[in-house]
């Protein structure tokens, strides 16, 4: 059953070459590496990382130095906040997860992921998670992206699961029913492609004129999507109805 609930993805984006860390300096200061993955766009500084959900259309900002993660949607002008260690990509789907940090994971040794070198990690379950080595990060800003993307404590860009295969995957959307019959069950990390772009600080600023709401899934998901999720999570004893 659980592996009926896996979700896979049917095609890849060829990535071809190597992304060559931008030079220190001034230079470096003005790149952003754009992550695009299935579910999600990364955009990543030094200092900052932001992250934009294309399906669940929402945001998420953390900068240094506090890595405070701000979640944030514009249609409906709400965001909401908690500080690193206490933040999982979970909450966003169901905020009665109380936060927990990402598992440990072994180092199995180097791999090659679509033309790039990889340190790859096996987790408890036994899957292979794959973390860009040539591209260095902050550390900080690769536990947002582990605490977000529900993978292991890893050093690196997340850029492959190896849960994912293509001959099996079947599209269902950020908020598909199935999800929330195990809430680990989400769409595998996959990447498509890196590329950078030049640095841009209005990129990076969570917008004014925004109202700050206590719950992380009135940010994740849209006012539709909130009413009949939480009528159904609920007729299947999942969770209740935000008091």
């Amino acid at each position: 059953m659980q592996s009926n609930l896996r979700i896979f993805l049917t095609s890849l984006v060829p990535i071809s070459g190597l992304i060559a860390l931008p030079c220190v300096g001034a230079e470096a200061a003005q790149k952003v590496f754009v992550v695009t993955q299935f579910d999600n766009t990364i955009y990543l500084t030094d200092e900052a990382i932001k992250i934009k959900n294309n399906t669940g259309n929402f945001f998420l900002v953390a900068k240094a130095p506090d890595w405070k993660v701000t979640c944030f949607r514009t249609d409906r002008k709400v965001y909401w906040q908690s500080d690193l260690k206490r933040f999982t990509g979970v909450m966003l789907l169901n905020a009665c997860v109380p936060p927990h940090d990402p598992e440990k994971a072994t180092f199995v040794g180097a791999k090659k992921y679509k033309g790039f070198d990889c340190l790859c990690y096996k987790t408890r379950k036994n899957t292979l998670v794959y973390g860009a080595k040539n591209i260095k990060i902050p550390s900080k800003a690769a536990e947002v992206l582990c605490r977000y993307l529900f993978v292991p404590d890893i050093k690196e860009i997340p850029l492959f699961e190896s849960s994912a295969t293509e001959e099996k995957y079947k599209h269902k959307e950020w908020f598909d029913a199935h999800r929330y019959k195990d809430f680990l069950q989400r769409t595998p990390v996959i990447t498509k492609s890196i590329t950078t772009k030049t640095y841009d600080p209005n990129d990076f600023v969570i917008p004014s004129g925004l109202k700050l709401t206590k719950s992380p899934t009135d940010v994740s998901y849209s006012a539709a999507n909130k009413s009949d999720l939480e009528g159904m999570i609920e007729g299947v004893g999942f969770m209740g109805k935000d008091k």
